[in-house]
């Protein structure tokens, strides 16, 4: 048998889970529709007339649009932290004259015996984080069943994150497209004149001689100059990160920033050895300038090498300001999505080329993933289960039908049951894509052709509307996300 009669390796993602508190209803939608009864019953009890029924009226319609009219893809009650934050940020931005605050992190470099490790420590949520570069070149090349190969090669990495006893925090990879130049104005290649000179002196209805040989030679330059501008960008740069988190491993390790970077040391060198045996050749674990170079690439205003060693203390952009829909890092701005939707349907193990491969926009694309212990993942499972069948047995009481979404919900939740039982490592997971750009005008253009390109892969983006700060973060080599 030959691999054209082989079936292709088929992958199938659950939706979005949307449980609530009491059938399917979250406690945001519970507390607005309270409130629009509360103030119906007051106003009832306060005036018991046609005009009191009418504010009744209008106060329940109200809680009930709060807690169920969807507003770019969610409804307001949704939508009110989000609001908040954006307020009680712009409200202490202006207090105190400052832009928004950067991660409470510092670099720190670390001697591990075989070179140096670059980590980054944040303060507030007491993690640690490396970063490793990876490469595995032709993977498009490949046919269906062996990149299913180098798939299941990279699931093995990942299961080695979430063994028992393993200290690793969150895993996140990072892929980034440089972009590509624009090509110059239309009439920006000199076109040689009658008299040999630019600029066009001669009479444009008589040809010279040598004019057509020159004109041609013009034009292929200008065609090379062309192609080497599209090709020279062409490389992606993907990023690995490994974080731990200060808890009972880090402190048997040691005391403070000693005992963490052994352990992290620890877990980077066991992801590496299982890297190579997945055939991701070509890691490199960044020293402490790389990975002040590599966060600078997600801020600064061009994809620029790495900076001076003067630089490295501060890999941050000295100004920050966050908008409602979008981020301005110094004189850079950028626009960050999060996927709310991956693919209903059955995909291929490449079906993120139609997004990754794009290399005329400039963007990031990160996914940020955390192991969850088999307990843990049993006990959220049940959890579910025994909500799922509460919230089937109150929608039969009241006559509600059961929906397609509600039915897949349940089938993907026995699918991951039956894979902890076979052995499998569960993730929670995500993925920010940020589209960075010089001006606010191109940022948009090229916002739309992100989305385009997403949509071929079958992903649905929304846009961080009021979080774009946290949302930027987390596609920045931090092991930042999934709050």
């Amino acid at each position: 048998m030959n691999e054209d009669d082989v079936a292709p390796a088929r992958y199938r993602f659950g939706p979005l889970e949307r449980r609530g508190v009491v059938a399917g209803w979250r406690s945001g939608q519970i507390v607005a529709v309270a409130a629009g009864l509360l103030v119906a019953v007051a106003a009832l009890r306060a005036s018991p007339s046609v005009g009191g029924a009418a504010l009744a009226v209008v106060a329940v319609a109200t809680g009930i649009a709060v807690a169920t009219w969807p507003i770019g893809g969610r409804s307001a009650e949704e939508w009110a932290p989000h609001a908040a934050r954006h307020v009680v940020a712009g409200v202490d931005r202006a207090r105190h004259r400052q832009p928004a605050s950067i991660p409470d992190a510092a670099l720190l470099d670390v001697d591990t015996g075989a070179g140096s490790m670059g980590v980054v420590w944040d303060r507030r949520r007491r993690t640690y984080t490396a970063v490793l570069r990876v490469s595995a070149s032709g993977f498009t090349l490949l046919g269906e069943q062996d990149k299913a190969a180098r798939l299941a090669r990279w699931a093995g990495v990942l299961a080695s994150t979430a063994r028992p006893g393993s200290s690793v925090h969150r895993l996140q990879w990072i892929e980034r497209a440089p972009g590509t130049p624009r090509p110059p104005a239309a009439g920006g290649v000199p076109v040689a004149s009658a008299d040999g000179d630019a600029g066009g002196r001669g009479d444009p209805g008589v040809a010279a001689p040598g004019e057509e040989a020159r004109g041609l030679a013009a034009a292929r330059a200008s065609y090379d100059a062309l192609c080497r501008a599209e090709a020279a960008p062409a490389r992606h740069d993907v990023l690995l990160t490994v974080t731990v988190r200060a808890g009972r491993a880090v402190r048997a390790a040691g005391a403070g920033h000693a005992g963490a970077c052994t352990v992290l040391g620890r877990d980077v060198a066991a992801v590496r050895r299982q890297l190579r045996q997945a055939e991701l050749d070509g890691d490199t674990l960044l020293d402490r300038p790389g990975v002040a170079a590599a966060l600078r690439r997600g801020s600064a205003a061009d994809a620029a090498p790495a900076p001076a060693p003067e630089a490295w203390r501060c890999p941050w952009p000295m100004a920050l300001r966050a908008e409602w829909g979008r981020l301005r890092t110094d004189g850079t701005w950028h626009v960050t999505y999060w996927v709310a939707e991956w693919p209903r349907l059955d995909v291929g193990p490449d079906f993120l080329s139609p997004l990754v491969l794009s290399s005329q926009v400039r963007r990031s694309l990160s996914v940020v993933m955390e192991p969850v212990g088999t307990a843990a993942a049993v006990r959220r499972i049940e959890q579910a289960r025994t909500a799922d069948v509460a919230d089937a047995e109150l929608r039969r009481r009241g006559g509600f039908l059961s929906t397609a979404r509600r039915g897949r919900e349940r089938a993907t939740l026995a699918r991951r049951e039956m894979e902890i039982a076979d052995g499998h490592a569960q993730f929670r997971f995500t993925g920010y894509v940020t589209v960075t750009a010089e001006d606010p005008e191109q940022l948009e253009r090229d916002c739309e052709g992100v989305e385009q390109d997403a949509a071929r892969c079958g992903i649905e983006l929304r846009r961080c509307y009021g979080d774009q700060r946290n949302g930027w973060l987390s596609t920045l080599p931090l092991g930042f996300g999934l709050a």
